[in-house]
């Protein structure tokens, strides 16, 4: 037995811990994974921090706040708003649902996603030198085309569950559906190019110096990754659903790429 109980307690250690397992709490009839929403809200805590200090700690010394800090911050404000707002999505994200809550989770809601989120407006109060305005200009574009691309694909998907009306989907055996008009046309996954032109449009106003960059490249190798497989498990189940799926649909993320 005791034996048994060292193998137990040797797992734990190599495998629960940093890993993490399915552990879910709740807030009144609703269950949260604590991974899929309370670390969220902790990983904002950290961004809002290091934007703060990014943008008055050099007030102290050149009596002046970075404007170009103040537009990435406020773009990172925006997104991070409309994500609580629609805090749903996250609740509801099967992905984010089925993680586990191990210290790999914690270190990422701490540590990992701020730094990643903050490089660029980090970044910016250090360079001296002027920022071009084109570089603006494509900025303030691309992070409102990625929330209208985001918002737009959540929203069709919660319109869909009311009503099903000039809608065009594929209907799976398992009840599942597979939406292909509208945003869902363009690519099958519109909320990661959403988050994709996001990220683009905060490191951009840095020009392409390589830290500032590294946000949107990380990003894409995980959204590269997952989407190839997802795509491989849903051609795996679902056949000659799938394969007519990927005619009408063409492109995982980026149109034209991939």
């Amino acid at each position: 037995m005791r034996l048994e109980h060292l193998f137990e307690h040797f797992f734990i250690f190599l495998f629960v811990l940093p890993i993490g397992s399915g552990y879910c709490v709740r807030s009144g009839a609703m269950p949260y994974r604590q991974n899929g929403v309370l670390s969220f809200f902790i990983s904002l805590i950290g961004i809002y921090a290091l934007n703060l200090f990014g943008i008055f700690h050099p007030s102290y010394y050149t009596h002046r706040i970075p404007p170009f800090s103040v537009l990435i911050a406020t773009q990172q404000l925006i997104q991070s708003f409309q994500l609580l707002w629609y805090e749903e999505d996250r609740v509801s994200n099967e992905i984010i649902k089925n993680e586990s809550f191990g210290f790999s989770q914690v270190f990422g809601s701490l540590c990992w996603l701020p730094f990643l989120w903050c490089l660029p407006s980090q970044y910016m109060t250090l360079i001296n030198y002027p920022i071009k305005r084109i570089y603006i200009i494509l900025s303030v574009i691309l992070a409102i085309s990625g929330i209208i691309i985001y918002r737009g694909a959540k929203n069709q998907c919660e319109t869909f569950k009311k009503s099903r009306k000039n809608m065009e989907y594929i209907l799976l055996n398992d009840g599942q559906v597979w939406l292909t008009s509208d945003w869902w046309s363009i690519c099958r996954h519109p909320c990661y190019l959403g988050n994709l032109l996001m990220f683009i449009s905060w490191s951009l106003p840095c020009g392409f110096t390589l830290i500032p960059w590294i946000l949107p490249v990380y990003y894409l190798m995980v959204i590269y990754n997952r989407s190839r497989i997802e795509d491989a498990q849903c051609r795996k189940k679902y056949g000659a659903l799938w394969d007519n799926y990927s005619k009408q649909v063409k492109y995982a993320v980026i149109p034209r790429l991939f």
